[in-house]
């Protein structure tokens, strides 16, 4: 389950989601508290109160969210392996006693045959 690999563009969005969204419930708690504290009745001032809140705290949650859903998106997307990777894999994974090793015997040979080019360029011994 924690194996998976989440695309480093993809974590970077959900942690500014993430920063986002304690951002908004700390707006919407503070201004919550500056109403209450300033005796400010909400009956007859809907449209101030309702734009208060969505001028300092509704972009936020918006931006959370769509923050959120472009990293969950990309994460979707995103090729699941690489052929880069697909070859540290296979490499850590080879068997390197089954290759043949060289040995250090030299064949000789005495007999070097010469061969000349005549005017029809065919190779002639």
């Amino acid at each position: 389950m924690f194996n998976k690999k989440v695309p480093v563009l993809s974590f970077v969005l959900y942690v500014l989601s993430g920063i986002l969204a304690i951002y908004t419930i700390w707006s919407i708690s503070f201004i919550y508290s500056y109403i209450a504290g300033q005796q400010v009745p909400f009956s007859g001032n809907e449209y101030t109160v309702v734009n208060y809140y969505m001028a300092n705290a509704g972009q936020y949650l918006v931006y959370a969210i769509t923050f959120f859903t472009l990293g969950w998106i990309l994460q979707k997307f995103s090729p699941k392996t690489t052929k880069a990777t697909a070859e540290v894999e296979e490499l850590s994974t080879f068997n390197y006693e089954t290759v043949p090793q060289e040995t250090e015997e030299t064949v000789e040979t005495d007999h070097v045959e010469e061969y000349t080019v005549d005017e029809t360029d065919d190779l002639v011994k």
